[in-house]
């Protein structure tokens, strides 16, 4: 009872804000010293995450920052960051990012992989893709191979080659973040959670076999329920055998040691509001077996 009280609690509160800082442009400690000096005297080192910066205190409007507009930072929550680290693409790969928005992730993933490699970038909106090409140019990026539509249906008719990794930032109820669109609990209904992690799987199932034997496949949502995290996961393993979960806390050990007790749950990552401010996350990792 304690535990569900301190969740709703937590959606009710303000989430702190959170910029991931662009390596390629500046490291975070200089962009800490700038910021501490100049424009948010209480900003401090994310602790779960090497790019990330919590702005305490700042009560302005991040794109008014000059930062901004010369493509040092980002928004973007460090549960959301952890999603490209379990990733972890290398410079030089070819990567799939399904469900690409705005492109809050993908750009996350152009910066790991230091710029060099092919990203292939779908979403259902048109309006997300051009906002995802603003980002990319912000900063300093080049733009990824970018497509509109249904990804399961266009990967069909575009002949798609294999991925090195895919990422699977799915749709889902976002549970994990009311703080940030309290509307969710108003618009929500029973129905979601039955078609939602319909799709879910259709998403997984669709994009299984353009993956490398050996490469890797990351699942995401910002949702709280089992329905969408867990049991899709569990549905998919079974009708796929040659895929295998990887136990998360070996990169994790690498990025955020004191953490990894917090962040995992067996195979699976999970963050929530009340536990150190984090947004709702599930994270899963898993490999195609090169045999």
């Amino acid at each position: 009872f304690e535990e569900t009280q301190a969740l709703l609690k937590a959606g009710n509160e303000r989430a702190p804000l959170v910029i991931r800082v662009n390596p390629l442009k500046v490291t975070r400690e200089n962009f800490l010293i700038f910021l501490q000096k100049e424009e948010v005297p209480f900003a401090k080192p994310c602790p779960y995450t090497p790019s990330g910066i919590i702005l305490d205190g700042f009560r302005g409007k991040v794109t008014e920052l000059k930062a901004y507009h010369c493509g040092w930072i980002s928004v973007q929550d460090s549960a959301s960051q952890l999603v490209t680290l379990l990733l972890n693409p290398k410079p030089g790969e070819k990567i799939l990012d399904a469900c690409a928005g705005v492109g809050g992730k993908t750009t996350h993933i152009a910066e790991f992989m230091e710029d060099k490699g092919i990203i292939w970038a779908f979403d259902l909106y048109p309006w997300r893709l051009e906002k995802l090409k603003e980002n990319f140019k912000r900063l300093g990026l080049k733009e990824p191979r970018v497509f509109q539509g249904d990804v399961v249906e266009e990967l069909v008719k575009l002949g798609a080659p294999r991925f090195d990794r895919i990422l699977i930032d799915a749709p889902c109820t976002g549970t994990g973040v009311i703080r940030k669109h309290p509307d969710i609990k108003w618009a929500r209904t029973e129905e979601d959670f039955i078609k939602i992690p319909e799709k879910q799987l259709r998403l997984l199932e669709g994009l299984a076999p353009y993956l490398k034997k050996g490469g890797v496949m990351v699942y995401a949502t910002c949702s709280l329920e089992p329905e969408e995290n867990e049991e899709v996961i569990k549905k998919f393993l079974k009708k796929h055998p040659d895929f295998e979960l990887e136990n998360p806390e070996k990169i994790l050990l690498k990025i955020c040691p004191e953490k990894v007790k917090v962040l995992c749950d067996g195979n699976y990552l999970r963050t929530y509001p009340h536990k150190d401010s984090l947004d709702g996350f599930f994270v899963v990792r898993m490999r195609k077996k090169a045999d």
